[in-house]
């Protein structure tokens, strides 16, 4: 029985608009994708094949249309190769194999290049600190072996720790002299070098350096007061174990030992009474403190102080460059508080190098410092304190040979006329 429903017609397919593209774009027929085309996108997706992955294909151009005849923007993959690597300026290249020249090149130096710099005449680098018990002595041995070993040449450290402190503390004892802390006797004192009369540079080396190797660049340490090992009847030795040195002596002894030796250290203690005058003779000062807040702020005040014999001021008002050694008494990072102290430190000094903690230099070892034994890091810092200390006389250098209409005095180095500047001979 027929129904009164009209009987049902088959779908009719939507008709695709199959107008020609316009110049510079592309069809819509290409533009929107038909059923079949998105059911593949679709099916490619999941599968994670290239052809359904996340960003869309790119529309095919038609043949024969505007836009496939249209030049690009740039140029092709290949084009771009052969300008970058076929087609070079020879002039700047400097030849035609694509090598620049090594002065295109910036090189960077390393520490031990920065600290074996080479310096005219001879110069001399006080070690003190703001407080006892900072590691001053030990330091002064450490950049003294660095130094010796970068550089290629010996080098003179002077101790000036007395023999006993009137204010020391049985239950704290002092730490070792410099002698004991880098191995060395110690037979010729500050006393048999300021009685001397003349004699060449190349006999005094002889004198204080070890008779066994002659020639070998070692650190050499000239104490104030004889080694407890060392006798009074030492081939270098003129004048008793026990005789005063003065202020005077000092300074003839330094003048001696400048002429012999390019680079003097002088571990100067802050409680040692010729202390100041061994400050006052010297061309750069090296400031030991420890890193802790309390000790930089203590630092930072003994800088600041005009009073205050860490710095001396010659006649003209001048004082002299000042480098902090920041040692760290224990292993971990800095506080806050720390360095936050050492940030207002570094607005007093010219530069501030970080030491970090070694267990190895302990003075409750009683041993000998050795640079191979020491960490790397602890050895990376210690010639970061040497190519410092070279870079900042370096600089003192050409500001001596820079000055116009230098008189004597202004020649000299800091506020004796025993710190003139002599070649080594």
């Amino acid at each position: 029985m027929a129904s009164g429903r009209p009987a049902a017609q088959p779908p009719t397919a939507k008709p695709r608009l199959t107008t020609p593209p316009q110049a510079g774009g592309v069809s819509e027929a290409a533009a929107v994708p038909s059923g079949a085309e998105a059911r593949a996108a679709r099916a490619g997706a999941a599968t994670g094949s290239p052809a359904g992955g996340r960003l869309p294909a790119v529309p095919a151009v038609p043949a024969g249309s505007a836009a496939g005849h249209r030049p690009s923007a740039g140029p092709s993959a290949a084009g771009r190769v052969d300008d970058a690597w076929g087609d070079q300026n020879e002039d700047y290249y400097g030849d035609g194999h694509g090598l620049a020249p090594w002065d295109e090149i910036p090189l960077r130096e390393s520490l031990a290049d920065r600290a074996s710099t080479e310096l005219p005449g001879s110069w001399r680098i006080g070690v003190t600190s703001a407080f006892p018990y900072s590691g001053a002595t030990t330091l002064v041995g450490i950049l003294g072996l660095v130094l010796t070993g970068a550089r290629g040449e010996s080098v003179l450290a002077v101790d000036l720790r007395p023999r006993t402190w009137p204010d020391e503390d049985p239950d704290e004892p002092r730490g070792d002299p410099l002698c004991s802390r880098v191995g060395l006797p110690g037979d010729v004192t500050v006393a048999d070098i300021a009685r001397r009369r003349g004699g060449a540079s190349g006999a005094l080396r002889e004198l204080i350096g070890d008779p066994a190797r002659p020639g070998t660049p070692e650190l050499e340490v000239v104490p104030l007061c004889r080694g407890e090992g060392a006798t009074s009847g030492a081939p270098g030795a003129v004048v008793p174990a026990d005789d005063t040195v003065t202020p005077g002596m000092l300074r003839t002894a330094l003048s001696h030992l400048t002429r012999a030796y390019p680079l003097v250290l002088v571990d100067a203690p802050v409680e040692a009474p010729l202390s100041p005058t061994a400050l006052r003779a010297s061309d750069l000062i090296v400031v030991v403190s420890l890193a802790a807040s309390a000790d930089l702020d203590r630092t930072a005040a003994a800088l600041r102080d005009p009073a205050a014999p860490l710095l001396p001021v010659d006649a003209q008002g001048r004082r002299p460059p000042v480098i902090v050694a920041v040692v760290s008494p224990r292993r971990g990072r800095w506080s806050p508080r720390t360095r936050a102290a050492a940030g207002r430190l570094t607005r007093h000094v010219d530069t501030l190098v970080r030491i970090p903690y070694e267990s190895r230099l302990d003075p409750s070892r009683r041993a000998p410092v050795r640079i191979p034994r020491l960490r790397a890091s602890t050895r990376r810092s210690y010639l970061h304190l040497g190519a410092a200390v070279v870079e900042r006389l370096v600089r003192l250098a050409a500001e001596e040979s820079t000055k116009a209409g230098a008189t004597t005095h202004d020649a000299t180095r800091g506020s004796t006329p025993e710190t003139l500047r002599t070649p080594v001979v």
